[in-house]
């Protein structure tokens, strides 16, 4: 168990470094002002955040893999759609987006981008 929180940290301490930097120009493909939910997921994928936080590497995240203090932890049940105690790919993008998505017009703009950066999922 420690062992898991401290790589859950280090991945924490990565995501919070330039190497996981990403703007929101970046994230915005097709350049309209606005990422969908499809432009987010790509974007994450592209990141590799899910990998990271995934420690035993079989394609789920548990809730044991994030720490009590990590934001995701107090919204994890809540992103688990079909209720099997994990989260995929999917699950955890759409759960995280959608918790940022404040005015739920299906897109983030620059401020939804900016309110996920403060919440350390990012370094923005």
């Amino acid at each position: 168990k420690m062992r898991n929180k401290l790589y859950v940290a280090i991945a924490a301490t990565l995501m919070s470094t330039s190497c996981f930097a990403m703007d929101f120009n970046t994230a915005d493909e097709n350049r309209d002002g606005k990422i969908p939910k499809d432009e987010f997921y790509g974007t994450l994928s592209a990141a590799g955040t899910y990998s990271y936080f995934d420690l035993n590497r079989n394609f789920y995240l548990e809730k044991s893999e994030f720490r009590e203090t990590d934001h995701a932890y107090g919204l994890y049940n809540g992103w688990d759609f079909n209720k099997d105690y994990r989260l995929d790919e999917g699950e955890y993008s759409y759960g995280l987006w959608s918790n940022y998505d404040k005015n739920e017009d299906g897109h983030w703009d620059n401020n939804e981008w900016d309110d996920a950066g403060d919440a350390g999922f990012w370094d923005m």
